[in-house]
């Protein structure tokens, strides 16, 4: 009964400065401090597009180039976090890749698990007009509520509300220009994935606090 009494108090309140704050703080850090050491991967840090920074506005972002030491593979990892959840509407490589050229080819919802966690994203398999380059990309949304999914919907769904709006969202994408089957494209993404459990806690955290858990 107790509990229900908060929820009922804090469901229609805005967050307050204080808040938010701390939360854009902690998540800003937790994407600062993303390894570059990934198992067998190897990063070094590569140049944020100047349109990305004007367009989303971010607190926190990266844009890494890793290289597995074991084979040479490279693949490439870009992570947002943007201070309120409007700034990522629309932003997913369904829709920024397409007006670049890429056509898709195929898109799964996918889910990666470790312990009591689990994160859902989404899969996508993209060529080039109609050269024969490929490229296949991992791509996870995150808002609060601990939400994660690769549909546009939740963060157009937090953006729409002014409790969580104020606590952003987050974005990450792996990326490779080589082919590789579900299993093995899964075990790749899952190594990185899983470094995302602070991030997916703290935007958990966040709505404990505000009163407004997903229903």
């Amino acid at each position: 009964m107790l509990f229900l009494a908060a929820f009922t108090i804090n469901v229609g309140r805005l967050p307050d400065g204080t808040e938010t704050g701390l939360h854009r703080g902690r998540v800003s850090a937790q994407l600062d401090s993303f390894p570059f050491s990934v198992g067998d991967w190897l990063g070094v840090s590569a140049a944020l597009h100047s349109e990305e920074v004007r367009l989303l506005r971010p607190l926190a972002a990266f844009r890494r180039e890793y290289v597995n030491a074991s084979n040479q593979e490279r693949l490439s990892v870009f992570a947002v976090f943007t201070a309120d959840a409007r700034d990522l509407v629309g932003h997913e490589p369904g829709t920024c890749l397409s007006g670049q050229g890429w056509q898709i080819l195929e898109q799964r919802p996918v889910t990666w698990r470790w312990g009591d966690v689990a994160v859902n994203g989404r899969d996508y398999r993209f060529q080039f007009g109609n050269a024969d380059v490929r490229r296949q990309v991992a791509s996870i949304l995150l808002v609060a509520g601990g939400e994660s999914s690769g549909d546009m919907q939740i963060v157009s769904e937090a953006a729409a509300d002014f409790r969580r709006a104020p606590f952003g969202a987050c974005a990450m994408q792996i990326s490779s220009d080589l082919t590789h089957t579900e299993a093995e494209w899964q075990q790749i993404t899952e190594q990185f994935v899983s470094h995302m459990q602070p991030l997916v806690n703290s935007f958990t955290t966040c709505a404990h606090q505000q009163g407004m858990e997903s229903t």
